[in-house]
């Protein structure tokens, strides 16, 4: 949930400036559940609706996925599945250790949320974004975590500082946006200059979606060249 402390962790999409508390309509405790914030370097004002903050419009192009997490929202989660399929993907792929407690990591395409079930258990603050409404279905499964913040937002006007994460991770999420090679390009700003990105994307083959998926992940830094 948006909890008051993590307001630090965003920033105005536009600007990039710090977000404020402009108006508070309901609260529980130091949980903000139905908010305006606004931004000090701009007249732009965002709405906190369910404890999430929203950064985008209420038509978007992965409203569809939205709905389709939202109907099958536990399905994948390893705690409901009892079997360590997210949890053996996330940190193969990661190659990250099982405790991070102070760093910050954000996900990019969250979905219902089972990898960020994965990346709350290591201890860091966990900032989880989803450009559709499965935000609803990540908040109902994770939202009750000290050290998870759900943000709907767009992945071309991310609202956070550049230079910020520790490590960012995006699992099967590019191939899903408008432009693949502009969101890829959106992420290593992200970073801090010694911070890790993990990427990973179907690979492209005739057979993929008859016999199997397969993933590529590696790992970058905010140092790499595009190509």
């Amino acid at each position: 949930p948006l909890r008051e402390k993590f307001l630090k962790h965003l920033a105005c999409p536009t600007c990039h400036s710090d977000l404020v508390i402009k108006s508070v309509a309901q609260r529980r405790g130091d949980i903000l559940e139905t908010a305006q914030l606004a931004c000090q370097g701009c007249p732009a004002v965002y709405p906190v609706l369910n404890c999430i903050p929203r950064f985008v419009s209420n038509d978007n192009y992965a409203s569809g996925f939205g709905l389709e997490w939202t109907r099958h929202a536990r399905t994948q989660y390893d705690s409901y599945t009892a079997v360590k399929l997210s949890e053996t993907r996330f940190f193969g792929e990661t190659h990250w250790p099982r405790t991070m407690p102070g760093e910050i990591i954000l996900e990019v395409g969250s979905g219902s949320g089972r990898f960020t079930e994965q990346a709350a258990s290591t201890g860091a603050v966990v900032v989880s974004m989803d450009y559709s409404y499965a935000v609803e279905a990540n908040y109902a499964s994770n939202g009750t975590r000290e050290n998870v913040l759900i943000v709907q937002a767009d992945i071309y006007a991310m609202p956070f500082r550049s230079g910020y994460f520790d490590k960012v991770f995006c699992f099967g999420v590019l191939q899903h946006t408008p432009d693949v090679h502009r969101s890829f390009l959106a992420l290593p700003p992200t970073l801090k200059p010694d911070g890790e990105l993990v990427v990973d994307v179907y690979k492209k083959t005739f057979f993929r979606t008859c016999l199997a998926t397969k993933y590529y992940a590696r790992k970058l830094t905010r140092n790499m060249q595009p190509v």
